[in-house]
C-alpha cells in the first residue's frame, strides 16, 4: 500500500517513509509537509529493498524521513529491523542510496552507545547527513520521535509534518 501524493517521482524532493505499525498512521500521513511522495512499508517483505527501490525511482530527491519505531541504534520495520547489527547485510543497498539528508523518527535510535555507533555507520555507508532522535518514549507519542536532536554531518531540512498543523493534530498523536 502506497499512499502517493500529487507528485510524480521525478520531481519527488522529499520522501517520507511511514512503517504500517506506527499507530494511526493514516493520521500522521495528513500532516505531512505537501509536495512530499508518501511510501507506506509492506510488512513481511524486505522493508530495507522496498526503500531502495522507491529511491531509485526518485532521481531529485534530497530528503528521506523515515517513520519507524525505535530504540537505541534499530528501527523496525514489519518483523525485520534496520540496526547496528543488520547494517552489513544491508550495506549493498545503504550505499545506493543517494539522498543528502536522512531523518530516523523513531524514538532512541541515536540513544546511548550503540545508537551513536549506528548512526555513525549509517552517515558512512550513505554518504548522507544523518538526524535522528536520543529521546524515550515516554517524551513522545508512542514511538515516534518528532523532535530531533542528534546529528551527524551539515544537516539542513524541514521536519516532515508540519509545525502548524503539529500543533493542531498533537491531540491525534497523543492519543496513539
Amino acid at each position: 500500500m502506497s499512499h502517493d501524493c500529487k507528485v510524480g517521482f521525478d520531481t519527488v524532493r522529499t520522501l517520507v517513509v511511514i512503517d504500517e505499525a506506527v499507530g494511526d498512521f493514516q493520521s500522521l500521513v495528513k500532516v505531512l509537509l505537501p509536495l512530499s511522495k508518501v511510501m507506506i512499508i509492506q510488512p513481511n517483505y524486505n522493508e530495507i529493498e522496498q526503500i531502495t527501490q522507491t529511491l531509485n525511482k526518485c532521481t531529485q530527491l534530497k530528503n528521506l524521513h523515515i517513520i519507524a519505531n525505535g530504540s537505541p541504534g534499530c528501527l523496525y520495520f514489519g518483523k525485520s529491523n534496520l540496526s547496528l547489527f543488520t547494517l552489513r547485510s544491508y550495506a549493498s543497498q545503504l550505499k545506493s542510496w543517494t539522498v543528502t539528508n536522512i531523518l530516523l523518527y523513531g524514538c532512541n535510535v541515536a540513544a546511548g552507545n550503540a545508537g551513536k555507533e549506528f548512526i555513525r555507520r549509517l552517515y558512512v555507508l550513505t554518504s548522507a547527513n544523518i538526524a535522528a532522535s536520543i529521546l524515550n518514549t515516554d517524551d513522545t507519542a508512542k514511538g515516534v520521535c518528532l523532535q530531533l536532536n542528534y546529528f551527524l554531518g551539515e544537516i539542513n531540512f524541514n521536519l516532515a509534518i508540519l509545525p502548524l498543523k503539529l500543533h493542531t493534530n498533537l491531540k491525534t498523536f497523543q492519543d496513539w
